[in-house]
């Protein structure tokens, strides 16, 4: 019985794409893919997720797609002349049997010409590409700014 509930929810899970706080897609598993609430007219937004690779190979994050923004783009803060600047990045590598975190002040996810604000709850869906792994939909939850 336990089973067959088990199966039952995962396959809800995978309906539609990867959720959001912790969903697996293949050898990949994405945990807590969520952004913050947008201020005012922001016109851009920083998407995070922990990626991990259950898998015997290593594998890249080299793309993602939003429907709700103009550009998506990898990034990455770095400190260059005592500052603190973000610049893209070509992919973000999941090591075999390790994980990649996209968080603040590290690798991320830009989303810029935002159509409309984040709005804190409720859900957007990007689609994330990997070299090996292919086209991954993954929805992600706008959380409140603390």
């Amino acid at each position: 019985m336990r089973l067959g509930l088990y199966a039952l929810l995962v396959s809800i899970m995978c309906i539609g794409g990867v959720r959001a706080h912790s969903s697996s897609q293949g050898n990949l598993t994405f945990v807590h893919a969520h952004a913050y609430a947008t201020i005012g007219v922001a016109r851009a937004g920083a998407v995070f997720v922990t990626i991990r690779n259950d898998g015997a190979e290593a594998d890249a994050l080299i793309g993602v797609e939003s429907g709700d923004a103009a550009r998506a783009e990898l990034h990455t803060h770095i400190h260059e002349n005592g500052r603190m600047m973000m610049r893209p990045v070509e992919q973000i590598t999941i090591p075999a049997g390790g994980e990649a975190k996209l968080q603040p002040g590290g690798d991320h996810i830009m989303l810029m010409g935002l159509k409309s604000a984040l709005v804190a709850d409720y859900p957007y869906d990007l689609v994330l590409i990997f070299r090996k792994a292919g086209r991954v939909p993954v929805e992600f939850v706008v959380e409140k700014r603390n």
